[in-house]
C-alpha cells in the first residue's frame, strides 16, 4: 500500500518511525517549509521533516497543502492512505478525496474529548487523570470522523504536556501499526463519536501561560504542568528599581496550607526554598528561570536572585 504521513513536530516523529518500519511503501512525507527560527533567524526544518531526511524519503513542503499546485502533487504521488498526526493544516476535500483508502488521523486525545490543536495541555489544564490518543478517519470538520482505534493511559500527577505528548506519541504509532493491515483490506472499524460529549482544544495562546495564583494549588499546579514547554507558565516580580521581572516556572508541588493567609501570589517562604500563597493552599516552587536565563532548581534560582518573603507575585 502506498502511504504518505502528513505532520510537523515531534508528536508524528514514531508514526512515521512506524510506517517506515511496516511492509507497506511510504511514498510521500508531508510537511511544512523550512523555516527561519530563534534569535539567530537560522533555517531549520521541523522534526518530522529532518527524520524524513534522515531516511531517504521523498519530502513534499508545501506552504499550502490544498493549493492547486499541492493537489496536483498530491495526486501524482497515487496515494493509497495518508496517515495524519501533528500537522497544523487542515485537508481541504480534495485532498481528502486523492487517497483510495481514505485518510486517518492521530489525535492526542480520547475522542471525542478534547478535538482541536491543542488537546494534551487542555486534557492537563482542566485536571484530567486520564486521556489517550485516537485513530480517527478524516472529515472536514476538526476532529469529528469515525473512530478506528484508542489506546488509554493515565495521566501522571506531575507529568507536564511535553512529557505526556511524547508518551502519546508512542502509543500513537503503535495504534497506527495495528491498524494498517485493516486499512488496506478496507476493514478498518468506523464507531461514531457522540457529538453531545464533545470538548474543545483551542490553540494555546501565549499569554495563556500566566500563572492565575487566584486559584486552587492543585488548579495552579495543573496550569504550570499544562504550559510547559510552551508557552511556558509566567509571572512577574514588580521592582521598586526597574521594569517587572519576568520568571517562568517550570515544576512545583502542592502544599496542603488549607485557607489563604495572604494574598493569592505573595511569596510565603524564600529562604532555600519557594513557597508561594494561591487562593487555596501553596504552592512549592521547584524549578524555575528567569527569562533568557538558565533553568535551576529553587535553591541554586536564590542564590543568584534573592525574592522577599512578603513580595507578590502577578
Amino acid at each position: 500500500m502506498r502511504t504518505a504521513l502528513f505532520g510537523t513536530s515531534e508528536f508524528a516523529v514514531p508514526a512515521l518511525d512506524a510506517l517506515a518500519a511496516s511492509r507497506h511503501e511510504v511514498a510521500l512525507v508531508v510537511t511544512p517549509p523550512d523555516r527561519p527560527k530563534g534569535r539567530g533567524r537560522k533555517v531549520e526544518a521541523c522534526p518530522v521533516a529532518e527524520r524524513a531526511r534522515a531516511f531517504g524519503l521523498p519530502l513534499f513542503q508545501p506552504p499550502r497543502i490544498n493549493a492547486v499546485e499541492s493537489i496536483e502533487r498530491l495526486r501524482a504521488a497515487a496515494l493509497e492512505l495518508v496517515a495524519v498526526a501533528a500537522f497544523g493544516q487542515i485537508l481541504g476535500r480534495t485532498v481528502l478525496t486523492l487517497p483510495r483508502k481514505g485518510t486517518v488521523n492521530l489525535h492526542g486525545s480520547v475522542l471525542p474529548a478534547w478535538r482541536g490543536a491543542a488537546p494534551v495541555a487542555r486534557a492537563i489544564q482542566a485536571g484530567e487523570e486520564q486521556t489517550g490518543v485516537t485513530l480517527q478517519h478524516v472529515v472536514l470538520e476538526v476532529d469529528a470522523g469515525d473512530i478506528i482505534d484508542v489506546e488509554r493511559t493515565d495521566i501522571g500527577p506531575d507529568e507536564t504536556a511535553g512529557e505526556l505528548s511524547a508518551r502519546l506519541s508512542v502509543l500513537g504509532a503503535r495504534v497506527l501499526s495495528r491498524n494498517l493491515d485493516l486499512l488496506e483490506a478496507g476493514e478498518a472499524p468506523r464507531t461514531p463519536q457522540d457529538r453531545a460529549a464533545a470538548t474543545h482544544a483551542p490553540q494555546l495562546e501565549k499569554e495563556e501561560g500566566r500563572i492565575p495564583w487566584e486559584k486552587p494549588a492543585r488548579r495552579v499546579h495543573d496550569h504550570i504542568r499544562a504550559m510547559t514547554p510552551w508557552p511556558g507558565a509566567f509571572t512577574h516580580l514588580p521592582r521598586k528599581d526597574g521594569p517587572a521581572e519576568r520568571i517562568i516556572v517550570r515544576r512545583s508541588e502542592v502544599v496542603a496550607s488549607g485557607a489563604p493567609r495572604a494574598m493569592p501570589g505573595t511569596i510565603l517562604c524564600a529562604s532555600g526554598e519557594i513557597v508561594v500563597g494561591t487562593g487555596y493552599d501553596s504552592l512549592r516552587v521547584l524549578r524555575l528561570l528567569r527569562a533568557g536565563r538558565q533553568e535551576a532548581d529553587a535553591a541554586s534560582f536564590l542564590r543568584g536572585f534573592p525574592l522577599e518573603e512578603g513580595a507578590r507575585l502577578q
